[in-house]
């Protein structure tokens, strides 16, 4: 007799019309497929997440270039998403690099915060249309 698929068995019971053919292969009809059957809403959800990832960097002229998404192995990672955001594999220079841009991009940030603490609040002043509205008006 010759060899069936794994997931393929011949029936041994009887079926509702009768004993069955033991040579006779029954096929389960299911509605067919398209490729949505292969998308992974995770996976869409942490490829959305690095992708806002890798434009706030940009927005900063930090370019990570090896950054991806991979599937975690439950089998030596206690992490419980079904996928995570790797960096990729970057030399102690490059890493530098974005931290001294980052840092640099923060300091101005800063200075612009203590310029604006230590102005004095000007007080509300009107523009001249509106002075002269109101002086036509009387």
């Amino acid at each position: 007799m010759g060899r069936i698929a794994p997931n393929l068995s011949l029936p041994t019971e009887t079926s509702r019309k009768g004993p069955m053919d033991p040579c006779r292969i029954e096929l389960v009809t299911h509605d067919e497929v398209g490729p949505s059957y292969f998308d992974d809403g995770d996976r869409e959800v942490v490829v959305d997440v690095a992708v806002r990832l890798v434009n706030a960097l940009r927005r900063f002229n930090v370019d990570i270039e090896g950054i991806g998404v991979s599937p975690v192995c439950h089998v030596c990672t206690p992490v419980p998403e079904a996928y995570k955001v790797e960096l990729g594999k970057l030399r102690a220079d490059q890493v530098v690099g974005m931290a001294n841009q980052l840092d640099a991009y923060a300091d101005e940030f800063q200075r612009m915060q203590d310029r604006e603490r230590a102005e004095p609040e000007k007080p509300a002043t009107r523009n001249r249309a509106t002075k002269n509205r109101k002086r036509n008006r009387k």
